[in-house]
């Protein structure tokens, strides 16, 4: 009776084990995925479909993730619409009430300009920060690229991370409204932005 009993617990310590392990492999496993997939949802326009990659542009896409998984994006309004060049949007809300938040950091400039090897190219339905002069400035505001030709002049000064895969229609209906001073005279809401995975990510690497 002993000897079971022994063997028993010897059974269950190493299932324990393995549980623990699988853990961290799973952890692992959504820091280093290759793509992260994802949608966007326009009030009134429709949904776009992206994915993201950590392992191409990691602080970039961490940060996105990070600011999806919190609703931030929720609600907010595309506040800068160049035509046949960007859809920006990540500092206000309806209204163009600026989104006020307790988020107070930059991220890294992932792109050749400062000194990081970035892949990801600027065309025609990619995602990438935008920033003010300094290099490691951006925090919360994105931009779509809505042109190829006009794209291309963003690569090595701006940090791609992401590529529309779904809904370029929508983009297109977005870069014809029209606009004053490169605003949209229509408010265009984000209604919602979300990560298609549940797995844990960690955060970026905050610039305090």
């Amino acid at each position: 009776m002993k000897k079971i009993l022994i063997a028993v617990l010897c059974i269950a310590m190493m299932l324990s084990f393995t549980a623990c392990d699988g853990a961290k492999d799973g952890d692992n496993a959504s820091a280093n995925a290759e793509i992260v997939t994802g949608s966007i949802v326009f009030k009134d326009f429709g949904t776009v479909k992206f994915e993201v990659y950590p392992k191409r542009a990691q602080q970039s896409t961490l940060n996105f993730i990070y600011l999806a998984k919190k609703g931030f994006y929720d609600g907010i309004v595309v506040h800068r619409l160049v035509n046949d060049f960007v859809i920006q949007a990540g500092a206000y809300e309806t209204g163009y009430v600026e989104r006020t938040t307790d988020f107070d950091y930059t991220i890294v400039g992932e792109f050749a300009a400062n000194g990081i090897e970035n892949d990801v190219k600027h065309v025609k339905g990619t995602l990438s920060w935008a920033r003010p002069t300094s290099f490691n400035g951006a925090s919360t505001q994105i931009f779509i690229c809505t042109n190829d030709a006009t794209a291309a002049q963003l690569d090595g000064n701006y940090a791609a991370f992401g590529m529309v895969t779904d809904g370029f229609d929508v983009l297109d209906k977005i870069n014809a409204m029209q606009t004053e001073n490169d605003v949209p005279l229509q408010e265009i809401v984000i209604e919602s932005v979300t990560i298609d995975s549940d797995a844990e990510f960690p955060e970026p690497d905050f610039i305090r």
